[in-house]
């Protein structure tokens, strides 16, 4: 068990900083920094608070930062309380301490611990707290001290993750701090609260992606998938992924790779990528909407999984003929994708003439149900020049052009 004195920032949480600056490090931040700020107080012995934070790479825990303060007893006399902080491994009830502090709470000159965030530095001696690659983690803490004292704990409201916020039962349980702290607090039901703490982690190893946006929007019949990074540590590239349609079995969710874009292996400076999905309409689901996410993979095989993104597609009640893509297509790139919209099910024909109105490829003739379809018209072979691909449909034509180029 590790003693030290207890530094408090009083305007806000300090710099990142790392003991070595060849390191990358971040705070882990999870409660609601716009929220209104309210004060739990309870009698010295605490039980055990703790926040579950998520590491999303292989980190070691180097500091925390507890808001909370003391009022002192009128007989605390000189007696110090103590903070007790530890991190734990995300296996509760089970305890599986990664590593623990004890420091003293020392009362300013007018005797008393004023609210603030605490500062509680790990990084001194070894060994660290060191947290698996998408590991959760706990860190918890208590407060002891002379009888009389009272521990004020600083809360959020609302909270922004309510679930990860707890209170460890003697028997190693955890209950949810807005339910523990209800009744004092006079939460309505709908309310939560949090608390106001945080860590800050290291990544020893670096961090394989650092990924500062993820993006999609819908053009020209498209998706178009827009992301930027700030780091990356032998990076391979990123799977996209497309969630099937029809894959929302109970809980199943079935995500099909669609392309692959190459990464920049190793560097520190920002990446942008993009990537064109011609197809959304394959994957909507009755609302018109399509998921995306991103699955970046390291040179080893290791690979981590972005938060998904999704777009809306427009959704026509319109007889409607989408200008193929890409326009030019070049020959060699084998087909053109033509996109179409049928109000109602029916027979449509898609067929492809050259400049001089002679038939070359009846693409498709069939029955369709209702909605928006993709079909490919073959180009290979094809020598350069302007084309035309006609859709007929219930007695309607529409007509579009296509230029191939060799």
């Amino acid at each position: 068990m590790r003693i030290g004195i207890l530094v408090a920032v009083f305007c806000g949480l300090l710099p990142s900083f790392s003991a070595s600056s060849q390191v990358l490090c971040d705070p882990l931040s999870y409660y609601n920094t716009n929220g209104q700020e309210v004060v739990y107080r309870h009698a010295v012995p605490t039980p055990w608070f703790a926040v579950r934070m998520s590491a999303e790479w292989v980190a070691t825990v180097d500091t925390a930062y507890i808001g909370m303060g003391v009022e002192r007893g009128p007989s605390s006399g000189s007696r110090p309380d103590t903070l007790e902080v530890r991190v734990l491994g995300n296996q509760l009830p089970s305890v599986f301490v990664l590593d623990q502090f004890l420091a003293l709470v020392t009362p300013n000159i007018q005797g008393q611990v004023p609210d603030a965030m605490y500062i509680i530095e790990f990084i001194v001696d070894s060994p660290i707290a060191w947290v698996g690659p998408m590991e959760d983690f706990y860190l918890a803490w208590r407060v002891r001290g002379p009888s009389g004292d009272i521990a004020r704990t600083l809360m959020v409201k609302p909270a922004l993750e309510p679930l990860r916020s707890v209170v460890i039962n003697p028997n190693n349980s955890t209950t949810l701090a807005t339910d523990f702290m209800r009744t004092q607090l006079q939460l309505a039901i709908p309310d939560s609260v949090e608390f106001k703490s945080n860590t800050h982690v290291c990544w020893p190893n670096g961090k394989p992606v650092e990924l500062t946006a993820f993006t999609a929007r819908y053009a020209d019949g498209a998706a178009v998938l827009e992301w930027l990074t700030a780091t990356e540590v032998n990076n391979s590239g990123f799977s996209i992924e497309r969630l099937a349609a029809t894959s929302d079995l109970g809980s199943m969710r079935l995500w099909q790779r669609i392309g692959f874009v190459t990464g920049n292996g190793t560097t520190t400076e920002a990446q942008s990528y993009a990537f064109i999905d011609p197809r959304p309409e394959e994957a909507a689901d009755s609302e018109g909407l399509v998921h995306y996410r991103l699955r970046q993979i390291d040179y080893d095989g290791t690979a981590e999984t972005f938060p998904e993104v999704e777009i809306r597609l427009p959704i026509s009640a319109e007889f409607t003929l989408d200008q193929s893509y890409p326009n030019p297509v070049q020959a060699t790139a084998g087909s053109a994708i033509v996109t179409f919209n049928l109000p109602t099910a029916r027979t449509a024909r898609l067929e492809l003439f050259d400049a001089l109105g002679r038939s070359l490829n009846v693409v498709a003739d069939r029955n369709f149900p209702a909605g928006k379809h993709s079909l490919d018209i073959p180009v290979g072979g094809l020598r350069s020049g302007l084309y035309f691909y006609r859709l007929t449909s219930s007695g309607k034509t529409l007509t579009r052009r296509l230029t191939v180029v060799e």
